[in-house]
């Protein structure tokens, strides 16, 4: 009995395994805390309940995060503030570097978080940046987009329409 209880839970350890390695996929829910303000007050996804979340994790040393960033501005600019919130997290650097760009960009409509101690990119599971997410107005992610270039930008305004009209994104695998 208890030999086949142990094993059990190895095999039931194993199963979940893969799947925590994975991260966050299409039709999960996002975690609770997004990151910190530059001053330390935590973002919680209850903010923005109700609205696209476009996020991504960016980094000042990251060519592509910084032609990346004035774009997903011009996208924060173009819609109504209660429709869709873009979020930059700030990727493996300090919370002085994320205020200071914060600081330099403060006519952005961006919300610029620092990812305290990895804990959001560790749960999104990011490698490589820039990893751009949409989440959806109910806290699930519907896209993820990892890169960046211009050609794919009718791609990603797609997505963004899509994901604000409601409709299914052609990765989501609900």
């Amino acid at each position: 009995m208890r030999k086949g209880l142990l094993l059990a839970i190895g095999l039931t350890l194993m199963a979940a395994a893969p799947a925590a390695a994975k991260g966050l996929q299409v039709g999960d829910l996002i975690p609770e805390t997004l990151g910190y303000t530059p001053d330390k007050t935590p973002i919680n996804r209850d903010a923005f309940a109700g609205k696209i979340i476009v996020m991504t994790f960016w980094a000042t040393w990251c060519a592509p995060c910084l032609k990346e960033l004035p774009v997903l501005d011009r996208v924060a600019q173009l819609t109504d503030d209660d429709t869709l919130q873009v979020l930059a997290v700030n990727f493996k650097q300090t919370r002085f570097v994320t205020k200071k760009v914060a600081r330099q960009l403060s006519d952005s409509e961006i919300v610029f978080a620092h990812d305290r101690k990895s804990r959001l990119s560790k749960a999104f599971k990011v490698k490589n940046i820039p990893n751009l997410w949409i989440i959806g107005r109910d806290g699930r992610v519907l896209h993820n987009k990892v890169g960046y270039s211009e050609e794919a930008l009718p791609e990603l305004v797609d997505a963004i329409n899509d994901a604000l009209m409601g409709k299914a994104l052609p990765n989501d695998a609900r």
